[in-house]
């Protein structure tokens, strides 16, 4: 008897410790995901199941399911696919002659930075204004009419966000375009630092005031940044040594002068991308992306011999004036001729076999960019390539493609709902 209350105890502490096991490692996704900030009232813990019933679904570019189902759950996508049920608590959207594509990623904005702060008089900064890199696109975002509702209504859902000052920027962060706190919107920081091959007049009349004096500050800056490093390496190494100086923004530069970190150089012409790549030249450590202007199509020949990523605007020129032969002889026929090209530019871009990713940048409103994305397919560009560079070519080369640009299975459900091609006008 005494051996049978034994053998029944152990089995009630294995068995205690099996449900103890169980329950906690039901509670870890609860744990890990829970937010630092308390909850202001009751917590709301009602599952958000949705279930897209009888769905044309392109999962990624070049991959299309019809009359398919895609199950979301509390923001991440459950399941996608043809034989895929709605599970019981689902809320059901029938979406027969309905397209669902995946969310928008635009490479490059400035959404969120509406006011930037121009006067950083705290800290230790530069001696020269320009010189920002210490800020950080979250830590400066501004959730105050940030511009996300406008780059949602053409499909974006997350957006690369640059500090948009200066000539060395800041560094940039991938933020969602869902409404809610920073804290919440932020994919992925410390993407890029910014730089511009233009000069500025944010700060008013003050050093560089001409091109060449942009490509000396940005040269000089590169060169202190490698060499504050080095310095305080060797005050650490030697503390008997004078102690070098503290600057924030060379500070933040040295992992982009050591090719840790990609700088985008935000360019405005066919020059300008020229003498960004030759930066790669002179440091040749460092990982240049360009920013793009659309004239990208006169200088191939040297884009094809480099492998720095594009990010492409799709900002035409106004059409110009000439509705009268008087008219006309006042147009610079350079102008007229780019006027012309500029809608092909993303596909002489694909057909010279560069991939590139989309951006809204340069466009005075967002509402402008399907219209321009259709106009470039209407002009060649395939819409593969096109879906590509908004969803899977941005989250490959801004390293979110674990969560985003495509739909599948365990990543954020960011989704476009269609009532036709997304890429023929009129949907």
């Amino acid at each position: 008897m005494n051996h049978m209350y034994h053998l029944f105890q152990n089995i009630y502490t294995t068995f205690a410790k099996c449900l103890a096991l169980l329950i906690i490692t039901t509670a870890l996704p609860a744990m890990v995901f829970a937010q630092t900030a308390p909850t202001d009232g009751m917590k709301d813990n009602t599952p958000n199941v949705h279930a897209f019933t009888n769905a044309t679904i392109v999962t990624a570019p070049g991959e299309t399911i019809t009359n398919a189902t895609l199950v979301i759950r509390n923001g991440v996508i459950e399941s996608v696919g043809r034989r895929v049920s709605p599970p019981a608590d689902a809320r059901i959207w029938d979406m027969e002659g309905k397209t669902l594509y995946p969310g928008f990623i635009d490479a490059y904005s400035d959404v969120g930075m509406n006011e930037p702060r121009v006067e950083l008089d705290r800290g230790n900064n530069s001696w020269n204004p320009n010189l920002r890199a210490q800020l950080k696109a979250e830590q400066e975002f501004d959730t105050e009419e940030d511009g996300s509702s406008a780059l949602r209504s053409q499909g974006f859902t997350a957006a690369l966000s640059m500090p948009p000052l200066g000539i060395f920027k800041g560094e940039a962060a991938i933020m969602s375009l869902k409404d809610g706190e920073v804290s919440d919107r932020v994919v992925k920081n410390g993407i890029a630092q910014g730089v511009t091959l233009s000069r500025s007049w944010d700060f008013g009349f003050t050093y560089p005031t001409s091109h060449i004096g942009v490509i000396a500050l940005i040269r000089q800056t590169l060169y202190d940044a490698d060499w504050y490093e080095r310095a305080h390496q060797a005050y650490r190494n030697n503390p008997s040594l004078e102690r070098p100086e503290s600057n924030a923004p060379l500070a933040a530069l040295y992992d982009a002068v050591k090719g840790n970190q990609p700088m985008i150089f935000h360019t405005t012409s066919d020059e300008e991308i020229l003498r960004a790549l030759r930066f790669k030249d002179e440091f040749n450590s460092i990982n240049p992306w360009i920013l793009g202007n659309g004239h990208e199509y006169k200088v191939l020949d040297v884009l094809t011999e480099h492998d720095a990523p594009l990010i492409l605007p799709l900002a035409y020129p106004e059409t110009p004036d000439v509705e009268t032969p008087e008219d006309a002889l006042g147009e610079d026929l350079a102008d007229l001729r780019h006027w012309y090209l500029a809608p092909e530019n993303p596909a002489r871009v694909a057909d010279a076999g560069l991939q590139f990713s989309f951006t809204s940048s340069g466009l005075e409103k967002p509402s402008e960019f399907l219209v321009n994305l259709r106009k470039a397919v209407e002009l060649g560009l395939d819409k593969e390539t096109a879906l590509a560079a908004l969803t899977s070519n941005p989250a490959t080369l801004l390293g979110i493609s674990s969560t985003h640009g495509s739909l599948e299975t365990g990543k954020t459900a960011n989704i476009i709902v269609a009532d036709g091609d997304l890429f023929e006008n009129g949907s």
